[in-house]
């Protein structure tokens, strides 16, 4: 019996250590993060909008539940929508800040923005220098 609590209590301290100790890292959004972003966004939209409509048609049959049920949906999805346009832009401003910059250092290495074309379109991107 002795033994199973010290085990237990092994692995319990072992799982604690390892959250303490295990590096958070923050990964950068990327063009498909933005893209799911504005699907989601673009949903949310449609929800209010299918909840405005629900709501109107329980108003205009006079049923309670519908009206009460369409309302909160549409307002609840209006407030998604205006969250994740925030977020949208937020992201934006952020990456337009990034290659605002010619260089930057990171973690002891020397990064150099470079010109890309492909298919006719202007894109950016870091090098490694050194």
């Amino acid at each position: 019996m002795k033994h199973k609590l010290n085990v237990t209590s092994l692995l319990a301290i072992s799982a604690i250590a390892f959250c303490a100790v295990a590096p958070m890292t923050a990964n950068a959004q990327s063009l498909q993060d933005i893209h799911h972003r504005k699907q989601t966004r673009d949903q949310w939209k449609d929800l209010g909008i299918a909840g405005g409509v629900v709501g109107a048609l329980g108003l205009l049959t006079h049923n309670k539940t519908l009206a009460v049920a369409g309302i909160g949906g549409g307002l609840y999805s209006a407030y998604r929508y205006d969250q994740d346009q925030k977020s949208l832009d937020k992201s934006r401003r952020a990456r337009a800040e990034l290659y605002r910059h010619q260089s930057f250092d990171h973690h002891g290495h020397h990064y150099v923005r470079k010109t890309v074309w492909k298919n006719g379109h202007k894109y950016y991107r870091f090098d490694r220098s050194r």
